[in-house]
């Protein structure tokens, strides 16, 4: 079961997104059992919106043979945003493996994937560890979330977590409580890696949440009563 869950807010040194997380996730005195969300193109080794576009210095299988190993050894689950030209990805990855979740369907313009068109969504949403885990990929949030909510719905006997790897601006969420409605009833985890944008958070089951802003990197969790009594 997951005891914790949150994200890693990745706003520096994009070239060692592994080295960055492992020393991130060392700062924590027990991350046992927890799910973390990272952020889109993790394995980019630069600055998203740098050249060249959709070539990551990282490949995707390389990464998620790394991200198995690090479960493995901290105890930890991942949805993490992967870049696997043409294709920009969802992957749950544990220490048993990488599961594909959702390929990107809308084009953010930055020619790091060709966007999805069909059959983009695969074990989406997923069971795992007593959770019903649905991943949307940065600006798919914008015509998918209802979606995903949607079937996220169709589950009322388990908690339910969409699960955002992204790199957004900060014209997206806002700074209060989420209000729209297919956001309530469910958790709702953004990782975002651009360091100038709206930041990462965890809202709660009302759209409660607090936010982490800033140019440092950071893994965030919290235990379930702690994300339910904000």
């Amino acid at each position: 079961m997951f005891t914790r869950v949150g994200f890693f807010h990745f706003a520096e040194n994009y070239q060692e997104p592994l080295g960055s997380l492992e020393e991130a996730l060392s700062r924590h005195a027990d991350v046992h059992d927890s799910l973390i969300v990272l952020p889109e193109a993790f394995n980019n080794g630069r600055s998203y919106y740098d050249q060249p576009r959709m070539q990551p210095k990282f490949t995707c299988s390389k990464i998620m043979d790394e991200l198995t190993r690090i479960g493995a050894r901290f105890g930890t689950a991942f949805v993490a945003g992967l870049l696997d030209p043409p294709q920009s990805s969802a992957y749950f990855i544990d220490r048993n493996g990488a599961s594909l979740l959702r390929h990107k369907m809308c084009d953010d313009h930055t020619g790091h994937y060709v966007p999805c068109m069909a059959d983009c969504n695969f074990d989406n949403p997923i069971e795992k560890e007593g959770a019903y885990l649905g991943a949307l990929i940065c600006n798919d949030i914008e015509l998918h979330a209802q979606e995903m909510a949607a079937k996220l719905d169709q589950r009322g006997d388990i908690r339910r977590i969409v699960c955002v790897p992204a790199c957004m601006g900060d014209q997206w969420f806002g700074s209060g409580p989420l209000t729209l409605d297919h956001w309530k009833s469910k958790y709702l985890i953004v990782a975002n890696s651009n360091a100038y944008g709206c930041g990462s958070f965890i809202s709660n089951t009302k759209g409660e949440r607090k936010i982490l802003s800033g140019q440092q990197n950071q893994i965030v969790l919290k235990a379930w009563r702690e994300i339910d009594c904000y």
